[in-house]
């Protein structure tokens, strides 16, 4: 189902059994079970599935899921604008299953928002480290911050719906919360304070950090092993009470 935006490009409205829509900014649920195109419950950033067997898995409710390889499977084109939006801030709320944990590949990406044609050159990175996840950006010049959960300790087969949240440069208000509930988080790297590393050239993928365009960067190593369900990104911070009802909108998908 598509659902419509206003002239300003947010949901102004709360639809589909209680998702919230407001300042959504693109929503893939990965349930169209076949075809190579991942589409964007809004209509305006649909994504082009590289890799095979891609609609091999089901979610527990018997639904499609996408199925990332670990080594070519990811999506790619689903716009460069998905980076610094409207206040600067975001939140992302992803439904994720991982096959691997504590490897020596260490980081798999969940998404991505990397800048011009390098790979190392990244505005927001969301991902699993060992078994914990982690939001990592880079600030001006060059400087690289994460904020990491600390006790998370993920498992692998299992479903979780994890949300993160940030106002790039404003480290305080980070924030990562595993099904619905906050997670004790803290910054490793830097404090989360500092000036953007932002162009407006760039691109955004899921389960990746690579494209065709840059080959043999770092996201040769760091594709997303497992499946990926519904995706959601916003421009704005999600309240404790949104994230929490998003979480109750979509837990039956994945037997929560």
């Amino acid at each position: 189902m598509r659902y419509p935006v206003n002239t300003s490009g947010r949901h102004l409205v709360v639809l589909n059994g209680g998702v919230i829509l407001d300042g959504c900014y693109g929503w893939w649920r990965h349930n169209e079970g076949s075809g190579t195109v991942l589409a964007d419950s809004r209509g305006l950033r649909d994504g082009a599935i590289v890799g095979a067997n891609f609609w091999a898995n089901k979610s527990p409710d018997g639904s499609p899921c996408g199925t990332y390889d670990g080594t070519t499977n990811y999506i790619n084109g689903i716009g460069q604008d998905l980076g610094r939006s409207n206040g600067n801030s975001l939140t992302v709320m992803m439904a994720v299953n991982t096959a691997v944990v504590n490897d020596a590949g260490g980081f798999h990406q969940m998404m991505a928002r990397f800048q011009g044609t390098d790979g190392a050159n990244y505005l927001l990175m969301l991902v699993q480290s060992t078994d914990e996840i982690a939001l990592q950006s880079k600030l001006i010049p060059a400087i690289s911050v994460r904020y990491q959960t600390t006790a998370f300790n993920m498992a692998i087969n299992t479903w979780y719906i994890l949300t993160f949240k940030y106002t790039f440069a404003v480290g305080n208000t980070a924030k990562i919360y595993v099904n619905g509930e906050g997670e004790a988080a803290s910054w490793v790297m830097g404090d989360g304070d500092g000036t953007p590393d932002y162009n407006a050239t760039g691109y955004t993928l899921i389960g990746s950090v690579d494209n065709s365009a840059v080959p043999d960067d770092v996201g040769d190593t760091q594709f997303w092993n497992g499946k990926i369900g519904d995706v959601l990104w916003y421009n704005r911070l999600l309240s404790d009470a949104e994230v929490l009802r998003n979480f109750n909108a979509l837990r039956g998908r994945y037997g929560l």
